[in-house]
């Protein structure tokens, strides 16, 4: 069981915090007119009354020791040991209410009372997350049901967070990505919106997280015209998805055959084997395993792929987003682990894998959140700040991820050239200075701007009219807190027009 790191656990915390010291004080200040609230016999002889004052002193003390430890740990900022106090002090008016009912017979719920409520706020499971009743877990109807590359989504889908169809409106997606990963709101909204845009939706909110929708599966606005058929999230390559994912192969590999939204068992080993030889209960996939992962998945990319190309909003901030959030999202913050531990089985579980022998299988649809699994703290969301925090500390690791491999692709010579940041954003952006506050993710999400449209033209006839009011206007002030420069000019999409893996995106069903 976690102790409770609940926002709400502040309120509750302050008062008993406060009720402690209030207890120290009187104990501590007036010990014999205090005596009387412990419920215990009052001494009968002037000399026990003067050694009660002394115990009285000294239970004074403790008091005030715990009512401030729980204030301290409540506001300066770890609302865990907050909790864990809770549950000690719950355990002291055990103790308390035992001794008062051994001498009297009586007055144990004096203590027991209040003693119980602590336990109850210190420790509520909130951070456990539901699989059971209407969130069990259900294996999707395929191809009825749609289920595509993300397993965080394939995962919400198949315990009801989301419809279990698989179809998705963006208030469903948000709620669901903070209710059960612990993402912030602005963060969740971000993803939500690029990913409706992308996916070339009817109505400017409903998505499929995997194949093309059919004509019945959403209600179509009237005002969004399309030039292409609906399409859902295994259509967005280039634009929203990118090559060198964790666990799919790319879209123009040819071992792919196209195929980019299936797990690649090879590559899922791969991964796996970055924790072989560690002994289970060490094992742990947290961004120093995976940012090694995301190099290796480049360099495999650029080896197989002739067409291998990131634009800066995948290179500088997605494809590192993308592996940093599988620690991040699917951890179990349990109470043996409260900063998050990813283990093999629960890795496993998220990603539909299964062990048979000595071989994997892999279960399409088959995403699962375990059955003790534990999401991060409310107070903990993880944000655009965070997530920036991880792709700095994976370029410790291999700086070539921000020196080399924010824009770039194979040409074709058959061989990565980088585009030079600097110059592709008029000196908005610099290699040096990515590393700086936030400039690495900004340079994804400022040039996006002027990229986006390049793919987006192609899907909406009324571009100009509803997805940018509707969708893309909603960006800028979603990203305002990272405090990114605007860029000065134009980016020169001649830079990216030497790359053939840009050049065949562009191309529509």
């Amino acid at each position: 069981m976690p102790l409770s790191t609940s926002p709400i656990l502040r309120i509750p915390a302050t008062f008993f915090g406060i009720v402690f010291l209030g207890f120290g004080v009187a104990y501590t200040l007036y010990p014999r007119a205090a005596y009387p609230t412990i419920g215990l016999p009052s001494p009968t002889t002037p000399r026990d009354a003067e050694i009660v004052d002394a115990i009285m002193v000294l239970f004074g003390a403790k008091d005030l020791f715990v009512g401030l430890s729980i204030l301290a740990a409540t506001w300066l900022g770890n609302r865990k040991v907050a909790g864990l106090l809770l549950m000690a002090g719950s355990g002291c008016a055990a103790v308390d209410g035992w001794v008062v009912n051994r001498f009297t017979g009586e007055g144990e719920w004096n203590h027991w009372g209040y003693g119980v409520v602590m336990g109850i706020v210190g420790s509520p499971e909130e951070q456990r997350i539901d699989v059971t009743g209407e969130h069990r877990f259900i294996p999707p109807d395929l191809p009825k049901d749609y289920r595509g590359p993300c397993p965080a989504l394939n995962a919400l889908s198949n315990h009801g967070y989301i419809p279990r169809n698989g179809i998705a409106s963006i208030d469903q997606i948000v709620a669901a990505s903070t209710r059960v990963f612990g993402f912030d709101e602005t963060f969740a909204n971000i993803a939500a919106i690029y990913s409706t845009a992308f996916t070339v939706s009817p109505d400017l909110n409903n998505i499929s997280i995997g194949a093309p929708l059919q004509s019945s599966d959403v209600l179509p606005d009237k005002d969004v015209k399309l030039k292409i058929a609906p399409q859902g999230l295994e259509f967005t390559h280039i634009g929203l998805e990118h090559d060198a994912s964790p666990t799919r192969l790319d879209k123009y590999e040819p071992s792919s055959s196209g195929n980019n939204y299936d797990l690649s068992l090879p590559l899922f080993q791969q991964l796996l084997d970055r924790q072989e030889g560690i002994a289970d209960h060490k094992v742990n996939f947290n961004i120093e395993v995976l940012a090694h992962h995301r190099y290796q998945r480049i360099q495999d990319s650029i080896r197989n792929n002739p067409k291998f190309f990131f634009q800066p909003f995948n290179g500088c901030f997605l494809q590192g987003h993308k592996h940093a959030v599988i620690y991040r999202a699917f951890a179990n913050h349990s109470m043996d682990h409260p900063l998050g531990r990813l283990d093999r089985r629960t890795l496993m579980s998220f990603y539909g894998v299964q062990e048979d022998g000595n071989k994997l299988n892999y279960d399409k649809g088959g995403e699962r959140i375990p059955d003790f699994w534990y999401r991060r703290p409310l107070d903990d969301t993880y944000d655009l700040r965070k997530s920036n925090d991880d792709l700095l500390e994976m370029a410790g690791y291999h700086p070539d991820l921000i020196d080399q491999y924010c824009a770039g692709g194979t040409s074709e010579e058959q061989k990565y050239d980088a585009i030079d940041i600097d110059k592709l954003t008029n000196g908005t952006y610099k290699t040096s200075t990515l590393r700086d506050g936030y400039n690495l993710s900004c340079a994804g999400f400022v040039t996006s701007t002027q990229t986006a449209p390049y793919w987006l033209l192609k899907y909406y006839d009324d571009f100009g009219k509803t997805v940018v009011p509707r969708l893309l206007a909603k960006l800028p002030p979603l990203i305002a807190g990272l405090g990114c420069s605007k860029l000065d000019g134009t980016l020169d999409r001649k830079a990216f027009e030497v790359f053939l893996g840009f050049n065949e995106s562009l191309n529509v069903p």
